[in-house]
């Protein structure tokens, strides 16, 4: 038995307090499970389930009278009645059966003898708000008690091997659809650009402060990092007017191995991305985050990669 399984059993035992369990041993024999529900105040799918737990059985002359209300009980039940209850206005059987002061067992039997097809759990649930619904394990102890009953379930070594067989030869919803690869989508400059209108904020903060700083020194370089612009399957942040050069604007975060605590993809960093724009026929130039506290530093570096003399 799992430890999921154990636990379980010891929350059912606690909803059940024993003057509950008690009452039901005193009722269960002569009483129907509907009266029981109401005097105990559970439903009664939960007064089968914890009879059947306990061994309980109705005696013989409670059943008898059972089956004489059912046999005469068929001026009561009609289809045409059912069929408005249970198929135009969608009541449960639980509902109807309190409309006739019967179980909904009882309902089930003459819908099926009627022949009407029953709802699905799926359909069934359609319009139904959870009891739980906006509810929290602060707000309410029953979510409360529930919580604590699955925290740090462990499942077995059978249980997970039984899971795995109830999914196998399940078919899957994507078998046979037939889907645009990622990488060749990536070889579109249309879809490049799209991808970047949706996924960034541009321009960031870092290349807001180099657009200062071009506009300053009019430096011939317009802004492309919005996806104006597309080099193979890069994105270029700057792009010259002219002169096939490229400026990249790096955050230490997401573009320095050495100071990023995350997995930075070496067509992210400095010299692979250098490389691979050498190989398109353009050269590039990267500025760090950092290089922004000394400007005049940074404007030496432009100046040396456009070319640029100062004060030009």
């Amino acid at each position: 038995m799992s430890q999921f399984t154990e636990k379980r059993r010891k929350v059912s035992s606690y909803f059940w307090q024993p003057s509950d369990e008690q009452r039901l041993k005193e009722l269960y024999a002569t009483t129907t499970n509907l009266k029981i529900s109401e005097i105990i105040g559970r439903s009664t799918h939960a007064i089968s389930s914890k009879a059947k737990q306990l061994k309980l059985k109705k005696s013989k002359s409670h059943i008898q009278n059972l089956n004489a209300q059912l046999s005469g009980s068929m001026e009561i039940f009609t289809k045409q009645d059912l069929e408005e209850l249970y198929i135009t206005k969608k009541l449960s059987t639980t509902t109807i059966g309190q409309i006739y002061n019967c179980a909904s067992q009882t309902i089930w039997h003459w819908l099926k003898n009627y022949g009407i097809k029953r709802r699905t759990i799926s359909e069934s649930k359609i319009g139904i708000i959870p009891w739980n619904k906006g509810l929290s394990k602060e707000l309410d102890s029953r979510v409360q008690k529930y919580a604590k009953s699955l925290a740090g379930r462990k499942f077995s070594v059978d249980h997970r091997k039984n899971l795995s067989k109830s999914c196998m030869g399940r078919k899957s919803p994507l078998k046979g659809v037939k889907k645009p690869k990622l990488a060749i989508l990536n070889g579109n400059p249309e879809f490049i650009k799209k991808r970047l209108a949706g996924l960034l904020k541009r321009p960031t903060k870092l290349e807001e402060k180099l657009i200062r700083i071009i506009t300053e020194q009019k430096y011939p370089l317009k802004y492309t990092g919005n996806g104006s612009k597309i080099i193979g399957t890069l994105c270029p942040d700057f792009h010259h007017e002219t002169l096939p050069k490229v400026v990249e604007v790096f955050g230490e975060t997401y573009h320095d191995p050495t100071h990023s605590p995350f997995r930075i993809p070496s067509i992210q960093q400095e010299k692979p991305r250098i490389a691979i724009y050498r190989k398109m026929g353009y050269e590039c130039l990267v500025v760090w985050g950092k290089e922004f506290e000394n400007e005049a530093l940074l404007l030496d570096k432009i100046n040396n990669f456009l070319g640029v003399k100062p004060f030009d």
